[in-house]
């Protein structure tokens, strides 16, 4: 991750509505966009197994817990965001319905033979 798919993801309307409910508050975005790279890219997403996991699983029960719901929904933009720009080796994973907590999995990386 670097500076720039920060100031990115702050032109987006996903970082525009996140930088309004951050208002007032102490945490920034630029730490919370932080906080999510390092959690997810510290996280077990990222050793195989191919389960699907909600944000919460990703960013961990510490980091998770200390969040007020303006803050968790943060956390979900970034994260969605991190994963639009392959920033982080996850993938949607898309129900037919479409409904539902988004959840997501790892990428596949194959291995050379």
């Amino acid at each position: 991750m670097t500076f720039v798919d920060f100031a990115d993801f702050v032109s987006t309307p996903a970082g525009r509505r996140a930088t309004k409910l951050l208002a007032g508050k102490a945490t920034t975005l630029k730490q919370l966009f932080g906080d999510v790279y390092s959690a997810v890219k510290g996280s077990n997403a990222n050793r195989g197994g191919g389960a699907l996991r909600t944000t919460e699983q990703l960013c961990g029960d510490r980091m998770w817990n200390s969040l007020g719901i303006a803050e968790r929904r943060i956390v979900g933009m970034c994260l969605a965001y991190q994963v639009s720009i392959k920033a982080v080796p996850l993938t949607l994973h898309r129900t037919p319905s479409g409904k539902g907590s988004r959840r997501y999995v790892e990428l596949v990386q194959k291995r050379g033979v």
